[in-house]
C-alpha cells in the first residue's frame, strides 16, 4: 500500500532558509500533512489516500519571513487558504476562503466576504473593506468578471473586464490603502 502511496503524494516543499518545510507524511493506508515553521511543527489533521481529487489536497502558495500559505480547492470557483504564523511562541493557524491575491513581502491578501473585498494585513489585523455594490467577483448578467488584482504601492488594483451589450469593457478601480493596513507591527 505505502507504494501506491507514494506514487501519489504530493512534492514537499522545504526552504531551509527561511526556517520552513511543508511534508506529506505517509502512514499505513493514508498521508498527512506536516507544517513547520522556526522550530514550531504541527500535523494538519487530514488522513488522505490516492483516491482523494489533488485540488482538495493543500499544497504551498507563498512564504515570508512570518507567514506561511497553503491553498486548496473547496469546490467549483472555491478555494481556501490556511496561513501559518508564530504567535506568543505558538504555530498559529487560519484560513480564509476566495482569496483572490496577496501580496507576501508585505502580508497583505485580498479576499472575497459576501458582496465585499477584504483587504487585509496578516501581520497587524488592520482590514479595509470595499463594498461590491453595483459589481461582483462575476455579473453574469453582463458578463463582467474580476479578471486582475494586485497591491501596488499603497493602493490595491483590481480589474473588471467582460461584455456589456457585445461590447467589451474593462473597469478598473484603484483602492486607496490606509497606512495603518501597511504598517508591519504585529497585533
Amino acid at each position: 500500500m505505502k507504494n501506491v502511496l507514494k506514487s501519489c503524494l504530493p512534492r514537499d516543499t522545504i526552504n531551509e532558509k527561511m526556517g520552513f518545510f511543508v511534508k506529506y507524511i505517509l502512514s499505513d493506508s493514508t498521508y498527512n500533512i506536516q507544517v513547520k515553521i522556526k522550530n514550531k511543527t504541527k500535523y494538519l489533521g487530514y488522513q488522505f489516500d490516492c483516491n482523494v481529487p489533488l485540488s482538495i489536497v493543500p499544497y504551498y502558495e507563498w512564504s515570508n519571513n512570518n507567514i506561511l500559505s497553503l491553498r486548496r480547492s473547496c469546490g467549483t470557483f472555491c478555494s481556501i487558504n490556511l496561513f501559518f504564523q508564530i504567535k506568543n511562541n505558538e504555530l498559529y493557524e487560519f484560513e480564509k476562503q476566495n482569496v483572490l491575491c496577496y501580496d507576501k513581502d508585505r502580508s497583505l491578501i485580498a479576499y472575497i466576504l459576501d458582496d465585499t473585498i477584504v483587504i487585509e494585513n496578516l501581520m497587524n489585523g488592520q482590514k479595509k473593506v470595499h463594498s461590491l455594490t453595483g459589481a461582483s467577483v462575476c455579473n453574469y448578467s453582463i458578463i463582467e468578471c474580476i479578471s486582475e488584482c494586485k497591491f501596488i504601492k499603497h493602493y490595491f488594483k483590481i480589474e473588471y473586464s467582460g461584455l456589456k451589450k457585445n461590447i467589451r469593457t474593462k473597469l478598473i478601480n484603484k483602492i486607496l490603502l490606509p497606512q495603518a493596513l501597511l504598517d508591519e507591527k504585529r497585533r
